[in-house]
């Protein structure tokens, strides 16, 4: 996983038009999946459905439940933060990025 500055990860988003917000969650998850071997959904399935305005919801929700298998493999304490990247992921998805990259922070 991968310390990334909050500023630059919003900042990014909004000057490349929401590109970059797609290339973070190409690499967000890749790493995800292949530290927790997930093999529910393939990561360009996952990816295409955030083309769809949902998919930044589901997005939002997997990711956080795939954030806390990685808690739970290194001994961290969970947190479910489903709620707040579901309603960020609805009214404002690079406000969600951005939760979530600090969580991400957080374990690096």
């Amino acid at each position: 996983m991968q310390e990334r500055s909050l500023a630059s990860v919003i900042v990014l988003s909004i000057v490349t038009c929401g590109i970059y917000a797609y290339v973070w969650m190409w690499k967000t998850l890749g790493v995800l999946i292949e530290e927790n071997g997930d093999t529910s959904m393939s990561k360009p399935v996952r990816f295409l459905l955030c083309f769809v305005y949902a998919g930044w919801i589901i997005f939002g929700i997997q990711a956080n439940d795939q954030l806390n298998q990685l808690r739970a493999k290194r001994g961290i304490a969970a947190k479910d933060q489903k709620t707040l990247l579901l309603i960020l992921g609805i009214v404002c998805p690079v406000a969600m990025i951005a939760v979530f990259q600090a969580q991400i922070n957080e374990m690096v």
